[in-house]
């Protein structure tokens, strides 16, 4: 089987497919995007579970049968280019991207889907966006509170780490406006930074 891709892993419109099991063995790094889209009855990409790291961006978009990205758990770093997690209608969490810390090089889309309904699976730690920040049309998505420190919670821009636009429209309530996500972000009460707090109980 495939053990290393250089450039561009791209499954896509291939709509016999149920799982990626002939990638297996492919482990390491994809040297440039990774795309899955289009496969009507893919239902897990747990075969990429030795996948490390890809370059440029991560397409994940129209997976009808879509149920878990955990098989991409093992990728960790930045991106290069975009992160889109998009119309994938029965994908409940984004458990697996949360190696994923950034920064990420273009942009950031999370886009209808139907059953999605918190990105807890997403790294806290992820600051910086360089492009677009697009969260939209998740109608059950009411948990986003990952994307606090993304968006410079508590008081939001001009601290934010989002280098383009921002829209978070059409997802639940908690989610449903860029206030109500900052609003929905747990910061010490006491207002010190993490850190600190931490020193202060150590001794």
């Amino acid at each position: 089987g495939i053990t290393s891709v250089a450039g561009d892993l791209t499954i896509d419109s291939l709509p016999l497919l149920e799982d990626l099991a002939g990638l297996s063995a492919l482990a390491g790094d994809i040297g440039g995007s990774l795309v899955i889209a289009r496969n009507a009855a893919l239902d897990n990409i747990n075969a990429l579970s030795s996948l490390t790291g890809v370059g440029t961006s991560i397409y994940l978009q129209d997976n009808p049968a879509l149920r878990s990205l955990a098989g991409l758990s093992g990728v960790s770093g930045a991106l290069g280019g975009d992160l889109f997690v998009t119309q994938n209608p029965i994908l409940e969490t984004v458990e697996g991207l949360g190696g994923l810390r950034g920064p990420i090089g273009g942009t950031l889309q999370i886009f209808q889907n139907s059953l999605l309904t918190t990105l807890s699976g997403l790294s806290e730690d992820l600051s910086s966006v360089a492009g677009d920040l697009f969260l939209t049309s998740n109608v059950l998505l009411q948990d986003c509170a990952a994307l606090g420190q993304l968006l410079g919670a508590p008081d939001g821009p001009p601290a934010d780490g989002v280098g383009g636009s921002i829209d978070i429209s059409g997802n639940a309530s908690g989610c449903a406006t860029e206030q109500e996500l900052l609003a929905s972000v747990d910061l010490p009460s006491s207002g010190l930074p993490i850190w600190l707090l931490v020193q202060i109980l150590e001794n």
